[in-house]
């Protein structure tokens, strides 16, 4: 975003990266270490 903001970069949405996580083992190494807000 900050480099969107800053005209550094052509791109113009900011990427998704959850859909880069695999969420299911984070929650199964530490659940109470690990929030993920979907």
């Amino acid at each position: 975003r900050w480099r969107i903001e800053n005209g550094l970069t052509d791109k113009t949405d900011v990427p998704n990266f959850l859909d880069f996580l695999y969420t299911d083992a984070l929650q199964v190494t530490n659940p109470e270490a690990v929030t993920i807000i979907r």
